[in-house]
C-alpha cells in the first residue's frame, strides 16, 4: 500500500500525498523525500492510485499512519480532478489532534493556469484557507507568483512561501523547524 522511509519510531510521521502523473513525477518530488527523510518518517501515496481498487486509499493510509505532517502535491492549484479523494483527508486532519502541520507544495512548471476554470479560484482560496497552514512555491518569488493566478475576491490567508527550485532544502528546513516547533508545544502542553 505504502513505503515508509524507515522504522524509526523517534521521527514525526509524515504524509506526503502526491497528485497525479507527470506533475507528481517532478524531481522536486524525489528532492523533497531526500530532505525530509532524515528529519521525518515520510510515507507518499498517489491520490491517482487506487490501491487494491480503493478510492479511499488515502484515509486508509491516514488512520493507519496517523501523520503529524501532511504536505499534498499541487492540491488545489493543481490536481483538482482529486478533490473527492483529497477533501475527505484534509477534513480527518484538520480535526486530528495529532496533525501538526498541513501543507500545500506547488512547482509552478507543473500548473497549467489555462486548464484551471476560473469559477474554481474561489474554490481554490477556500480550500487553501481553511486546511493549509502555509503553501511552498519551488520558484523564484520574483519570476512568478502562484497567489497573483488565482483570481479571488479577497486575499490568501496563509503564507506563501518561495524557493527556487535548487533550494528545496531551504524550504524543507523551514518546514522541519516549523514542524517540530508545533510538535514541541503540544508536547509541554500535554498532561504528564
Amino acid at each position: 500500500m505504502f513505503e515508509p522511509s524507515s522504522t524509526s519510531v523517534a521521527r514525526l510521521p509524515l504524509l506526503l500525498c502526491c497528485t497525479g502523473s507527470s506533475a507528481a513525477r517532478h524531481p522536486v518530488r524525489a528532492e523533497l523525500i531526500a530532505a525530509f527523510t532524515p528529519h521525518f518518517d515520510v510515507i507518499a501515496i498517489d491520490a491517482a492510485d487506487e490501491v487494491n481498487g480503493n478510492p479511499n486509499a488515502l484515509m486508509g493510509v491516514f488512520r493507519e499512519v496517523v501523520p503529524a505532517v501532511i504536505v499534498i502535491e499541487q492540491f488545489p492549484f493543481g490536481g483538482f480532478q482529486f478533490v473527492d479523494r483529497v477533501r475527505p483527508l484534509l477534513d480527518a486532519a484538520a480535526v486530528a489532534a495529532t496533525t501538526r502541520l498541513i501543507a500545500c507544495s506547488v512547482v509552478q512548471a507543473a500548473i497549467d493556469a489555462s486548464r484551471v476554470e476560473p469559477h474554481r479560484d474561489d474554490d481554490i482560496q477556500q480550500i487553501v484557507d481553511r486546511y493549509f497552514d502555509v503553501v511552498f512555491v519551488h520558484e523564484d518569488a520574483c519570476t512568478w507568483r502562484l497567489e497573483e493566478t488565482v483570481r479571488t475576491r479577497a486575499s490568501f490567508r496563509v503564507p506563501f512561501l518561495y524557493a527556487e527550485p535548487d533550494e528545496t532544502s531551504r524550504v524543507v528546513a523551514r518546514l522541519t523547524t516549523a514542524s517540530l516547533a508545533v510538535a514541541r508545544d503540544l508536547a509541554d502542553a500535554e498532561p504528564a
